[in-house]
């Protein structure tokens, strides 16, 4: 390479003009070499993407507003493409609706479908396994993007406080698609006034590039369990499936497998929190990382956080791969120092748990498998609402630069840290103020941001949840994560679980009893799938339908008001993310091949 730069600036310099050339040559190329190092330092989270699917389906009530956030942490501005077919007198429409828009370096893009919202979900749903038209929402775009869905409605029942109810969660990409999940969610809370729909459970089964053939088991608090299998079809305007079930079976946990990768989206129409009334709720759980059951296999930790009390606030959802036939051993450890034998049945119905130990910040931990940790948050009497959400381990956390929006004023956001973090992080450029606690080596931030976008800068790893609550409806997602992983353990510690004290839970609202007209459904008391309303089309053969017909909501949604802010700029260089480090080799050597190619045409 120096022998043709020298070549270069040969018989048409001095000797010096010579040097000059030479060095001036190489420093444009050092420079160009930096810059294209620098961008390929800069990966994407895993929970980025440019092709995604996204599915709503109604919540409390019939009616609802839907619409999704497009965040763009990149540098450049992404073209967005959103397609879905149309539902239409009970019909789909013949061809896509499809529209584009940009979504700006570092903004973010809000989507409505309102007033059109009765285009995109089809509100009869009913228990027991169904089909539902194809109202995939297909968004690509051409850079990663992060995708957040929202889900909201106004309740104006007579007899019923007037109260808002909803979810924002994240949108998986299709990259994230796999083929195992677990799933536990809490019962609904059916309530009892004339104009209430039916409440349940829902879990939909989204298909992404190719057939997939399902194997779906259930096991109930009763011990009720069925397995059954189905096929999902990506192809348009082909039929979906979905699986719903009734209040009156308790809290149920699933076990999904497929032989090809597909996505889930799992929420509660009506969730129960600790005011009596209830939320809807929802999530796109990641798979499950299977990489085996044994001691001293893997190190899986997550870094939670509590109100400082047992048994007051959030409640807690473990799974384990189906891989595991034994129990998993597991211990929380907590900030000031005590620590819980617990244990894993993943053969059983595990009940959403408090913290099983006083302390503020908790770690959950074990060597054993790699353990899916979800959240039912905020179940508090004072705020009300709640939400449900992923609590990802430590090998999930992020690094380098992230962007997230909050969607309301004086909008609660924590921040989980490593050392490197806790030193070098910055929110829209500014070191943030707010509660610092630690475990370990890791601290955990809370704050409160208003409404608007914000970046996120570090060199160290960390991982942002963002939770609001405004007039009982609590709305609580995580910003972004990679897939889970884990090395083994270079040290390994035997974890005993109790034998005799059992994981205290807490109590949830007793359900009301039902009144007694005939046609009132209940749930069956023999292992059969409760069945679907007359008009839901039924997939699976379920028992005769229940006679009465979801009624139409009173009065018409209200739009959330949502605000944006400026973007600031936050600093430059984005630190690199291990996870990808030879992926990062790789591109830099391309970089530098397409570099020296670019100089030699100078």
């Amino acid at each position: 390479m120096r022998l043709a730069l020298m070549e270069e600036c040969s018989g048409i310099f001095r000797t010096g003009d010579k040097r000059s050339c030479f060095f001036s040559r190489m420093l444009r190329l050092s420079v160009a070499l930096t810059g294209l190092l620098f961008l390929t330092s800069a990966c994407a989270h895993d929970t980025e993407g440019t092709s995604f699917h996204v599915v709503f389906f109604r919540n409390q009530l019939n009616s609802s507003v839907n619409f999704v956030d497009i965040v763009n942490n990149g540098a450049v501005n992404v073209n967005a493409t959103i397609s879905y077919y149309k539902w239409e007198n009970g019909a789909l429409s013949n061809s896509p609706k499809t529209e584009s828009v940009t979504v700006p370096a570092g903004q973010r893009q809000k989507y409505p479908f309102y007033p059109h919202t009765n285009n995109i979900v089809d509100y009869v749903i009913g228990p027991g396994f169904n089909i539902y038209p194809d109202l995939r929402v297909r968004i690509s775009t051409s850079g990663p993007v992060s995708v957040y869905a929202t889900n909201t409605a106004e309740v104006t029942l007579a007899g019923v406080r007037s109260h808002t109810v909803g979810d924002t969660y994240m949108v998986l990409p299709d990259s994230m698609a796999g083929r195992e999940y677990v799933i536990n969610l809490p019962d609904a809370l059916q309530t009892y006034n004339p104009q209430d729909l039916w409440q349940m459970k829902v879990l939909f089964f989204i298909p992404i590039r190719t057939s997939v053939r399902i194997t779906f088991s259930q096991k109930t608090a009763t011990g009720w369990s069925q397995d059954t299998k189905f096929t999902l079809n990506p192809i348009a305007r082909e039929d979906q499936r979905y699986f719903a079930q009734i209040t009156g079976l308790g809290d149920s946990f699933f076990k999904i497998t497929g032989d090809g990768d597909f996505l889930v989206l799992a929420g509660v129409t009506c969730a129960p929190d600790h005011q009596g009334d209830c939320d809807f709720a929802a999530y796109m759980p990641p798979p499950i990382v299977d990489q085996g059951c044994g001691s001293c296999l893997v190190t899986d930790d997550h870094l939670t956080y509590s109100s400082g009390n047992m048994f007051t606030s959030d409640q807690y959802v473990l799974a384990a791969p189906t891989s595991c036939h034994l129990s998993v051993p597991y211990v929380v450890k907590t900030d000031i120092g005590e620590g819980s034998p617990q244990s894993l049945d993943p053969n059983n119905y595990n009940a959403p748990s408090g913290i099983p130990v006083s302390g503020k910040y908790l770690l959950y931990s074990t060597n054993q498998a790699l353990l899916q940790m979800s959240r039912i948050g905020n179940r508090t009497k004072e705020n009300g609402g709640l939400y449900l959400d992923l609590v990802p381990s430590i090998s999930q956390f992020i690094t380098g630069q992230s962007t997230f929006y909050s969607p309301a004023k004086n909008t609660v956001v924590k921040i989980f840290m490593d050392t490197q973090a806790s030193n070098d992080l910055t929110i829209g450029g500014q070191k943030p103020n707010g509660d610092v606690g630690s475990i370990g080596i890791y601290k955990v931030l809370s704050t409160t941001v208003n409404s608007g976008i914000y970046q996120v800068v570090s060199k160290g790893r960390y991982l942002i949840e963002v939770q609001t609550t405004t007039d009982s409806y609590t709305r609580g997602f995580i910003v972004a994560y990679n897939k889970q992983s884990s090395d083994t353990p270079s040290t390994c510690t035997t974890f005993t679980p109790p034998t005799t004290t059992p994981i205290t839970t807490m109590s949830t609202p007793s359900t009301p009893s039902p009144p007694t007209p005939s046609n009132t459904p209940k749930p069956p008391s023999t292992p059969s799938s409760p069945a679907p309303p007359s008009t839901t089309r039924n997939l699976l053969g379920s028992p005769s339908p229940p006679t009465t017909a979801p009624p139409t909501a009173t009065n018409p949604p209200t739009t959330p008001n949502i605000s944006s802010s400026t973007a600031t700029t936050p600093p430059s260089g984005p630190g690199k993310d291990n996870k990808f480090a030879s992926q990062q080799f790789s591109a830099s050597i391309v970089a530098l091949v397409a570099a020296l190619l670019f100089f030699v045409n100078l």
